[in-house]
């Protein structure tokens, strides 16, 4: 039903179904993920007045709202760099200087998920 897209890397669309109504994409290497695109691949149009919710969850921050997705707006172009990479400055989602930090150079996964 979904398909992503990170910036500079091969489309996905091993999605895992989580139950009827979740799905998550596995992300590795975040901390290099400046953009992602999620769409529907349009083989499965949501019922009438659905839609689904995108969330990533970055380790020590949990699961973020990053917008929706639906029949009338079938994609969405994300930016991940300034929410959810380390810095000194105060970022997206609350986090503040005494967040949780990711070093650049270890690889960091991180989960995008879905629900409708």
């Amino acid at each position: 039903m979904f398909g992503c897209i990170v910036a500079g890397r091969l489309l996905q669309t091993n999605i895992q179904q989580i139950d009827e109504t979740h799905a998550i994409f596995e992300l590795p290497n975040a901390s290099s993920i400046n953009h992602v695109c999620v769409f529907l691949l349009g083989t499965i149009p949501f019922p009438d007045g659905y839609g689904a919710t995108v969330h990533l969850h970055w380790p020590g921050k949990g699961f973020q709202l990053l917008g929706m997705l639906s029949n009338e707006k079938p994609s969405a172009i994300f930016r991940l760099r300034s929410s959810f990479t380390s810095s000194t400055t105060t970022r997206a989602f609350g986090s503040t200087p005494n967040s949780t930090q990711v070093d650049p150079n270890t690889e960091t996964n991180a989960v995008l998920g879905s629900g409708s």
